[in-house]
């Protein structure tokens, strides 16, 4: 029977039983540790810890209790975490055992919060719920000689640490105010030669681009100079070649004025031979006007024997036959006469044709003459304008040559200019160089001077703002 009793009482302890009256917020009773810090602390660390694990204590877990506080590892915590546990399940086994509470008739899940367990646990009676509160009240005052122990230790750490904040602001305060104050100093200096940075550069640009023009306008005559130089090589070369054609002009002149000089000597030769011919042409002409007038005597002969003949026939008529022979002479004379008459007349058209023939060479001797005389005087003519393209051309060859000579002295000119001008540029380069490299240089600084103005500002706020995390972090 006693054993059978004692069975009976073992089957009040379960782990429905353990959840819902001993481990009230999670091992340790942590909804005790909650309530009684709530009630009696004053450490500003402790009570937050306590506000913001409370609502999952409700619920039976207590991470953020046993980190927190913390409770592992936490010598002054160890007993109460032990002993509360022991004593709640002590007194719910003796309240139940006794049958002053109902037992647990069902397990209920782990997470529900207490009050509703118990009542839920017991099969719906109050006295599960009255037990639960007993326990937490038995719980809490079990840890409240702990809590108030690790309260006063946690503010007199909290108290030192307030010293040490206020001393730690004021310090920091003290440095923000000097890393203003220098911040500022430095920002006014920086920005001064900033200011003044961007004015040498400024001018440094406006040399840059003027020393950049006059080399423009440089190069530019060192251009027209070659140019110059080129249309003077040109000319020269161009003088040269008309000298070169003036000498062989005048080479050509000559050699005309010579042949001129041979024909108007041949035109002359031609003349005399000419008039010699017109000459001739006229005592030809004289003379077949002589036997032209000697044909004429032998017409009138013709005339004469013609008449004798037929006097000589009407005579031998009346002679009879004394007379047969004077006929035949008489017919003889008369066929003389008539072939004399042929002969004459044509010896007379001979004649007249070459009267006609030399009449006509006469006047084309004559026109020959007169065109011979027009040109020995155009001979005469050319060779006087060919006598004066000589002395031009002497007069063009001495002037080139006092061309060629002024040409050269302007090359030279040119030469030394051209020269005088490419080291004026190349200083100008060179400085121009020179200063874009400064003003590059200048133009760095300055805004390596600007990006130190921008990093002193960045960290002078990050400082502002750290010293203001770190201010309310250690308020907090």
């Amino acid at each position: 029977m006693n054993h059978d009793a004692f069975d009976k009482q073992l089957d009040i302890i379960s782990k429905g039983f353990l959840d819902t009256f001993v481990f009230m917020g999670g091992a340790g009773t942590s909804l005790c540790i909650i309530i009684a810090v709530l009630i009696i602390a004053r450490s500003r660390y402790m009570r937050s810890i306590a506000k913001m694990g409370g609502v999952f204590a409700l619920f039976n877990m207590n991470e953020i209790v046993l980190f927190g506080f913390p409770i592992i590892l936490n010598p002054i915590l160890l007993i109460p975490f032990l002993l509360t546990p022991l004593t709640i399940t002590l007194v719910s086994w003796s309240a139940m055992s006794l049958g002053l509470v109902a037992r647990v008739v069902t397990e209920v899940h782990w997470a529900m919060p207490p009050l509703i367990s118990g009542y839920l646990a017991t099969g719906g009676h109050l006295s599960g719920s009255v037990l639960q509160v007993i326990n937490i009240a038995a719980g809490i005052l079990i840890y409240l000689p702990f809590i108030r122990l690790m309260d006063r230790r946690a503010v007199q750490k909290e108290a030192q640490k307030d010293d040490n904040t206020a001393l730690l602001k004021n310090t920091l305060n003290t440095v923000i105010e000097k890393i203003n104050n220098s911040t500022g100093e430095v920002n006014g200096e920086i920005t001064d030669f900033s200011i003044v940075l961007e004015s040498v550069v400024r001018d440094l640009n406006m040399l840059s681009a003027q020393m950049q023009q006059q080399m423009q306008l440089m190069h530019t005559c060192d251009e027209y100079t070659r140019i110059i130089d080129t249309s003077v090589g040109n000319t020269d070369n161009s003088i040269k070649i008309v000298l070169q054609n003036m000498e062989k002009t005048n080479g050509l002149s000559m050699e005309g004025a010579q042949s001129m000089h041979q024909m108007m000597q041949k035109m002359e030769e031609t003349f005399l031979s000419t008039q010699k011919n017109n000459e001739l042409a006229s005592q030809l002409n004289l003379r077949c006007e002589q036997i032209e007038g000697m044909l004429k005597s032998i017409e009138d002969m013709f005339l004469q024997t013609a008449t004798l003949s037929h006097n000589a026939s009407i005579e031998v008529t009346h002679a009879g036959v004394h007379g047969k022979e004077f006929s035949v002479v008489a017919a003889n004379i008369k066929d003389l006469s008539e072939a004399t008459a042929k002969v004459v007349s044509d010896i007379e058209g001979l004649l007249q044709g070459m009267k006609a023939d030399t009449s006509d060479m006469i006047e084309r001797s004559e026109v020959s003459l007169r065109q011979v005389e027009t040109g020995l005087q155009k001979v005469i003519d050319a060779n006087q304008l060919f006598g004066e393209i000589v002395q031009n051309i002497h007069n063009i060859q001495v002037q080139c040559h006092a061309v060629l000579k002024h040409s050269g002295e302007v090359i030279g000119k040119l030469q030394q200019i051209n020269e005088q001008i490419r080291t004026t540029s190349h200083f100008f380069a060179e400085t121009a160089s020179h200063t874009s490299k400064v003003a590059e240089q200048v133009r760095n600084r300055s805004d390596e001077s600007k990006e130190m103005v921008h990093k002193l500002r960045k960290l002078n706020m990050e400082t502002s703002l750290m010293t203001v995390n770190a201010l309310e972090n250690l308020e907090s």
